[in-house]
């Protein structure tokens, strides 16, 4: 099958997921990321009107027209490829004429990793949803809201564990001596929001241990709020190499794994990949838990006491953790293969 995908450098692991399972399954993929163009419109526009107009109409024109802009070249790339599926991450900033037209000849499958309820500034999100021939979530609750709404191709599904990217390796000593610590974290943060806040007051709870947290430059705006985080924080000014990614989780203990708000029932995706690395996640419980998780569960607190005391009992007890790190590994390997879990999304649509 000819398959387009419309994924953001932003998601390049689920992208990769995406990607390797679609070509190890003899399909013809085109991958497509909108920010590429994004960017350099927006600079385009900015140089044109220089100083002609005020700033709030500057934005506001720069966002309109680098709308335009991604739309135009999103179905130019597609009309060339003449796809007979499209599958998109959230709404690529697609505009509802847009998918009307490539729907003319092609399927439209949409992979939510946002729910179209919480997603802000996207002003077309939920038409684009319901355009959709197919729409995936991992998240019970976005699904069940979806359905509530009258939607009713909404099926869930997960990505599963990149056996590929994230596995336990046999680390060197130059690496250990480099990475190793007995909690990592990996996130960004977006704003001064409220939401924003919930990320390091949760991480509060590990500095007990040696913990190695890396973000983006917004951490710099919050961290003075949480100054015992500070010692801990490294910047990332480039997206951190899932090689890099995989063997900093092989020279760690524990990843605390918290849920974003926006989330109702689903699973963050960083659980896959410490169980792939071979460590435990500490999860922040969410209801899709039980339903993944049916036999061997990763260890989750439903407060951030408990996640304190879980981080303690794992990182103290060697044998219990690897023998759990083991375990799931094994679960998730024999119940939720990356390309078996986008084969039966497929075979949906």
């Amino acid at each position: 099958m000819r398959i387009v995908m419309l994924f953001s450098s932003n998601s390049r692991s689920i992208s990769k997921i995406f990607y390797d399972s679609l070509i190890e399954m003899g399909h013809s993929v085109k991958l497509i990321d909108p920010d590429s163009e994004y960017l350099k419109s927006i600079n385009d526009i900015k140089q044109k009107l220089s100083n002609k107009v005020g700033n709030k109409k500057l934005i506001q024109y720069v966002i309109e027209q680098t709308s335009e802009y991604k739309n135009r070249y999103m179905l130019d790339q597609i009309e060339q490829a003449q796809p007979e599926l499209v599958i998109s991450y959230n709404d690529s900033f697609l505009k509802p004429e847009t998918v009307e037209i490539f729907k003319k000849y092609s399927k439209f499958m949409l992979y939510l990793g946002d729910n179209p309820f919480y997603s802000f500034n996207k002003s077309y999100y939920l038409q684009i949803t319901l355009a959709a021939d197919l729409i995936i979530t991992p998240d019970t609750g976005c699904q069940e809201q979806l359905i509530a709404s009258g939607i009713k191709n909404v099926n869930y599904g997960i990505l599963g564990i990149d056996g590929e990217n994230f596995k336990k390796i046999n680390t060197t000593k130059k690496d250990r001596d480099k990475y190793e610590t007995e909690v990592f974290y990996l996130g960004t943060i977006h704003g001064m929001e409220s939401w924003a806040h919930k990320r390091p007051l949760f991480l509060t709870n590990f500095v007990r241990h040696n913990i190695q947290i890396y973000g983006n430059h917004q951490w710099h705006r919050i961290l003075p709020l949480y100054p015992e985080l500070e010692p801990h924080f490294n910047l990332l000014e480039t997206p951190m190499p899932i090689e890099e990614l995989n063997i900093r989780m092989n020279c760690s203990k524990i990843y605390p794994v918290d849920a974003h708000p926006g989330i109702i029932n689903g699973l963050h995706a960083r659980i896959f990949d410490a169980i792939g690395a071979g460590i435990v996640p500490v999860v922040e419980y969410r209801r899709d838990i039980d339903k993944v998780f049916i036999d061997m569960k990763p260890p989750s607190f439903k407060n951030f006491d408990e996640a304190r005391k879980l981080a303690s009992y794992y990182i103290e007890n060697d044998s219990r953790r690897e023998e759990l790190a083991v375990e799931l590994n094994q679960f998730l390997m024999m119940n939720y293969k990356s390309k078996d879990c986008v084969n039966r999304m497929l075979s949906a649509i």
